[in-house]
C-alpha cells in the first residue's frame, strides 16, 4: 500500500531533526490495530525488532536522500505498542552494517507511549549503527520477576542518542539489570536529552546505570535525571570510567539512593570536559564532594545535598 501522506507534509510534521532522510514506517500492534506493510499508520508493522519487524524493512527499502550507503529513515512507533527484547538484539544484523541514520520515534504521552520490555538474562540492545536516536519511548529493563539481566543496553557507533527516554533498571532485588547503559568504544557524540532512569533502593542495586568503557569523544547529557540506586556507596549512578574526552553535562540531576552513599557520579583520571548547572544528592554527609574523581573536568554552578539539606557547591574552587 502507498504512502497517502505528500512526502513534504511528512517532513514538515516531523521536523528536521527527526527525519533520517528515508522512508518513514509505522509500528504498532495495539489491540484493534490491523497488521499491514507499516506505509500508514492505519496499516502498521507490528514490531520494530522483528525479523520482518520496521528495522529491517527499512534496511531493504534503502532511501537516503543523496546517498547510497545505509537505510536511514524514521520509524514511528505508535501510542500502545508494547514489544519484548527477548534476547541479544544487534542493530547491525538487523538493518546491515553499512546502514545509518535511523530515528525511532514514540508517539503518545505518559504511559500511553510505546514500551520495550527486557525479559530474560540475555536481552541486550546493541546499538551499532552510526546515527541512531531512540525518542518518546520506555523501556523496562527489568520486566521479568526473578530475571537479572547481565547488560541491557551497549552502544559502539558515532553520533547516536536517546531523547525523552523513560528507564526503569530495577523492581526488586532479583528483578534488575547489572549495567543499564555502557557506553563502549566507538561512542563518539552520544547524546542523551531529557533521560530519566527511577527506581528505588533494594537489597541488590544495578551495578552500573550510565557506565563508559572507553575514552569516547564528546559523551553528552542534557537536562537528564538519574534517580536511583547503585550496589556501591562510592561509585554513583554516572561512572565515567576509562578517561572520555570532551564530556558535556548540563542542568543534569543524579542520585544514588543506596544507603550512606557519598557519591553519585564518578568520573576518572584524565577524562576531560566540563559538567554545569548540574546537582548530585547522596545519602550522607559530604554534598561538597558528591562528584569523585573529577580528573581534568571543569565544574561550573554544581551543587551537591544531602536528604533534606540545602545544596553546596561541588568541588575545590579555582583559585
Amino acid at each position: 500500500m502507498a504512502n497517502t501522506y505528500p512526502l513534504q507534509t511528512q517532513t514538515a510534521l516531523l521536523g528536521p531533526q527527526n527525519w533520517g532522510g528515508g522512508s518513514i514506517i509505522w509500528v504498532g500492534n495495539r489491540s484493534g490495530l490491523p497488521a499491514g506493510d507499516g506505509s500508514i499508520p492505519q496499516y502498521p508493522l507490528s514490531s520494530l525488532f522483528g525479523a520482518s519487524g520496521a528495522l529491517a524493512k527499512a534496511a531493504s527499502l534503502n532511501k537516503v536522500a543523496n546517498r547510497a550507503d545505509g537505510s536511514g529513515g524514521t520509524i514511528k512507533v505508535l501510542p500502545g505498542h508494547v514489544e519484548s527484547i527477548t534476547a541479544s538484539t544487534n542493530m547491525s544484523t538487523l538493518m546491515g552494517t553499512s546502514a545509518t541514520g535511523i530515528n525511532i520515534i514514540g508517539l503518545g504521552n505518559g504511559t500511553g507511549r510505546p514500551l520495550f520490555n527486557w525479559t530474560a538474562a540475555a536481552s541486550a540492545l546493541l546499538i551499532n549503527l552510526a546515527g541512531t536516536w531512540f525518542r518518546n519511548v520506555r523501556f523496562n529493563l527489568s520486566s521479568t520477576a526473578a530475571t537479572v539481566v547481565t547488560a541491557a543496553i551497549t552502544t559502539s557507533a558515532a553520533d547516536c542518542g536517546f531523547e525523552d527516554v523513560e528507564m526503569l533498571p530495577a523492581t526488586s532485588a532479583t528483578q534488575l539489570t547489572t549495567t543499564a547503559m555502557t557506553i563502549a568504544s566507538g561512542s563518539t557524540r552520544f547524546t542523551q536529552r531529557r533521560v530519566r532512569v527511577v527506581a528505588e533502593t533494594f537489597a541488590t542495586n544495578p551495578t552500573d546505570i550510565c557506565k563508559t568503557t572507553a575514552a569516547v569523544d564528546q559523551f553528552t547529557m542534557e537536562d537528564c535525571q538519574y534517580l536511583c540506586a547503585v550496589n556501591s556507596t562510592t561509585t554513583g549512578s554516572l561512572f565515567l570510567s576509562a578517561a572520555p574526552i570532551n564530556v558535556s553535562i548540563d542542568r543534569c540531576t543524579f542520585r544514588n539512593k543506596i544507603a550512606s552513599s557519598t557519591k553519585c557520579l564518578v568520573a576518572s583520571t584524565s577524562t576531560t570536559g566540563r559538567i554545569a548547572n548540574s546537582w548530585g544528592i547522596i545519602q550522607t554527609t559530604g554534598a561538597a564532594a558528591a562528584f569523585g574523581t573529577l580528573g581534568d573536568l571543569g565544574v561550573f554552578e554544581c551543587y551537591g545535598a544531602t536528604l533534606g539539606t540545602a545544596g553546596i557547591l561541588i568541588g575545590t574552587p579555582a583559585t
